[in-house]
């Protein structure tokens, strides 16, 4: 798409991000300005707040409000400072900065729509809070599990974390982090490894009749702001009994599809986490017998991609691994 050149609101607003951050700064903008300022970094690559520590400034485009995830909006307006705006635009630089702040005036009607969403976004996560749970298993350091709750924090959904360690003192770490982001540490279940940790949460989890869905994570992921509304949208046009979203090249690929602009792939290896699944996979999984009837969800993958089917569909992108410390 070609910048506006014409339009005195980006021309304005081009002028003053290569005033204050000049050419070599990266920031987030619709992707348009990348003609003018090749540093832009576009709006539907934005999917988490922590790539915002990269980035120098935010432009907000006032009628694409809806094309940026809300906790990334939510954050902007609590965390950064707007230092400029107009009829289109408002730019947001990290703190410290000694620019002065922008005159509230031209933020009504972002902040008047940031409450519109806000409200939109509670009313659909609180359908959700009803059915589905998250199930961390904490195997690995405690930062890991810090940066891990602080991205399920966003989906505003009870979080159950379990914990592999019998070691007093890292489970007393463990329930501290879990304090912090509002997750309940479960101090009756752990064990000697993670299949066994996770067993014994997904049993936990079943005995509270009103959880239908539960989500199982390791602690060594991030999950997408998003995760939910995706999957959300795929159970509802779907007979999908169980979902992944982690795939790595490793797990190779029986057959792969797009679907709805996400990439699908039935994998030839099946991970034990990260899965999102309806309880009645779970008690099949750990309590039926083997050999139950292929469900609805497997013979419909097996005749629409014409494969043999194993047990996961992975939606692409919607898991990632965390760095490496």
């Amino acid at each position: 798409m070609v910048f506006p050149s014409q339009d005195p609101f980006w021309t304005e607003t081009e002028a003053f991000i290569r005033k204050t951050l000049g050419t070599e700064t990266p920031f987030v903008a619709p992707r348009e300005f990348y003609h003018v300022l090749p540093r832009v970094f576009p709006y539907d690559w934005v999917y988490a707040i922590e790539i915002l520590g990269e980035y120098g400034g935010f432009a907000v485009h006032k009628g694409l409000l809806h094309e940026l995830p809300l906790p990334v909006l939510l954050y902007l307006k609590a965390e950064w400072k707007c230092v400029f705006a107009n009829d289109v635009f408002l730019f947001y630089v990290p703190p410290p900065t000694h620019l002065p702040l922008a005159a509230e005036d031209h933020q009504k009607f972002f902040l008047n729509r940031l409450e519109a969403l806000q409200k939109e976004a509670e009313a659909q996560t609180a359908r959700i809070k009803e059915t589905t749970a998250l199930l961390v298993v904490a195997s690995h350091s405690p930062a890991s599990l810090d940066n891990l709750l602080r991205s399920t924090g966003l989906l505003h959904v009870p979080v159950l974390v379990v914990a592999v360690s019998g070691d007093t003192k890292e489970r007393e770490t463990y329930r501290a982090i879990c304090s912090r982001h509002n997750a309940n540490f479960e101090e009756s279940v752990h064990g000697t490894n993670v299949e066994q940790a996770l067993k014994a949460g997904i049993q936990k989890c079943l005995e509270d009749p009103d959880i239908v869905w539960i989500c199982t994570l390791d602690d060594t992921m991030l999950i997408r702001p998003d995760f939910l509304a995706v999957v959300e949208k795929f159970r509802a046009q779907n007979v999908y009994s169980h979902f992944g979203g982690l795939w790595t090249k490793e797990d190779g690929a029986h057959a792969s599809a797009s679907v709805d602009g996400f990439q699908v792939i039935v994998p030839q290896r099946e991970r034990t986490i990260h899965c999102y699944g309806h309880r009645d996979y779970w008690n099949q999984k750990f309590s039926l017998p083997q050999g139950a009837k292929t469900s609805a969800w497997r013979r419909w993958i097996k005749f629409s991609l014409g494969e043999k089917c194993p047990s996961a569909l992975i939606i692409r992108d919607l898991v990632t691994l965390q760095a490496k410390e």
